[in-house]
């Protein structure tokens, strides 16, 4: 049995940097997505400090793609992968079943769930409360079929916290999920696709010495092991020890109060946890075997989220906000630019459609923008809509004069998607 200095010389500090070097043999790009994403998994080895992530964005960009890579550095034990599930059917499953009272038992501790299919609604609903991870144990009442064709009610009990990952090409989340989510997106610029049409050539090429490489790697060897490891200490909590400091900073970050920020700091927090727990070895302990988090960590997590936020507290997927950004807002502020009167600049769906495609070499359906995009900028007070007055059946878009006024200067973007 190896000492605690031997592991502790096994496992030495890891920056989130280094992190993302190691998840980098396998994801190209997607520096912050593939970060949270696994730090998200390493939570869920506590009791009661796991986070939801939604990846969001469009087909064939990789949303999936990630979270499933990181999965294999995870004992299988502690994943459940879904592919979809109807409404009832996630309830149907048992770990234990008492005929007696007809109640059944879903063991969901420290476990990660990764769905790579968009859930129907009606299940997320029912699900919102282990989203919130409220209580360790929630009672659900469902309605189970006789063998002689009536109904009865079954309760099923959720028992413990998990992590769960949603990866959807929808965008039709209420916002009661959303604020449930850290919502991520994938890179989706060129540099990134040809990395990745570079590494799936060599993957296809000679595929047994592609996965010796990979799975040889010392790096990958060590995080897996590391990971290992501290699913074995079994920590319940980690000790946040400045709380007056990560109060400050997050008021600093967001002045105006809104309904979502009381779900947001636990989200930041829970960050925290996570940079230290994948440190714990290097990390001190309390009586009660908790880990201590140290100042690194908290720094460490504020550059993480200073990087999602906008995103986050505007109750959209970074993708959604970065097409705002490098379409609406950048076609808008060519055609003030242009303009010779001092008339506002109204912008056709059209135009936006346009753009677009000439910024991401990709078409976006009309319909989606209509149904999907339009939708959510509204709600996010970032534009507005008013008939167009040469042409009352079409309706032109104006970016919100708040959101023009903040972004005088371009929107860091890099590493959210």
């Amino acid at each position: 049995m190896q000492s605690p200095e031997e592991i502790k010389n096994m496992f030495p500090e890891m920056s989130v940097d280094e992190l993302a070097d190691v998840l980098s043999l396998t994801i190209k790009k997607d520096y912050v997505s593939k970060i949270i994403c696994a730090l998200g998994m390493i939570l869920a080895f506590t009791e009661d400090s796991q986070i939801n992530i939604s990846f969001n964005a469009p087909s064939s960009t990789g949303k999936s793609h990630t979270p499933l890579e990181i999965a294999q550095l995870f004992p299988d034990d502690s994943l459940e992968r879904i592919g979809s599930a109807s409404p009832t059917s996630f309830f149907h499953r048992q770990d234990s079943y008492n005929k007696e009272k007809n109640e059944t038992l879903v063991n969901l501790e420290r476990k990660i769930i990764i769905v790579y299919e968009s859930l129907h609604q009606q299940l997320l609903e029912k699900l919102r409360s282990l989203l919130s991870h409220d209580k360790k144990e929630i009672v659900v009442q469902i309605t189970d079929r006789t063998e002689k064709g009536g109904h009865r009610t079954k309760n099923v009990i959720l028992r413990g916290h998990c992590v769960m990952i949603f990866c959807s090409a929808s965008n039709n989340f209420d916002e009661q999920e959303l604020t449930r989510f850290i919502m991520l997106s994938p890179d989706i610029d060129v540099e990134k696709f040809e990395e990745v049409i570079d590494d799936t050539i060599e993957k296809a090429a000679n595929p047994s010495d592609y996965k010796k490489r990979i799975e040889n790697d010392p790096r990958r060897i060590s995080l897996r092991n590391r990971i290992l490891a501290i699913r074995d200490e079994r920590i319940d909590n980690v000790v946040i020890p400045f709380p007056k400091e990560v109060k400050s900073a997050f008021s600093s970050r967001h002045p105006s109060k809104i309904p979502r920020h009381m779900r947001d700091i636990k989200k930041l927090i829970s960050l925290i946890k996570a940079i230290a727990l994948l440190n714990l070895f290097q990390r001190k302990r309390d009586e009660a075997n908790n880990v201590i988090a140290e100042e690194k960590d908290f720094n460490e997590a504020l550059k993480l989220w200073d990087k999602i936020s906008e995103a986050q507290d505007l109750n959209i997927p970074p993708y959604i906000l970065k097409v705002f950004n490098d379409v609406v807002m950048a076609l808008y502020k060519e055609r003030l630019q242009s303009r010779v009167s001092e008339d506002p600049v109204g912008l056709t769906r059209n135009e936006v459609l346009k753009k677009h495609h000439e910024v991401f070499n990709r078409p976006l359906s009309a319909i989606l923008l209509r149904q999907q995009f339009i939708p959510m900028w509204e709600a996010a007070g970032l534009m507005y809509q008013e008939p167009d007055s040469n042409n009352q059946r079409q309706m032109l878009i104006y970016p919100s004069q708040t959101h023009d006024q903040e972004n005088e200067k371009d929107i860091p973007i890099d590493g959210i998607i």
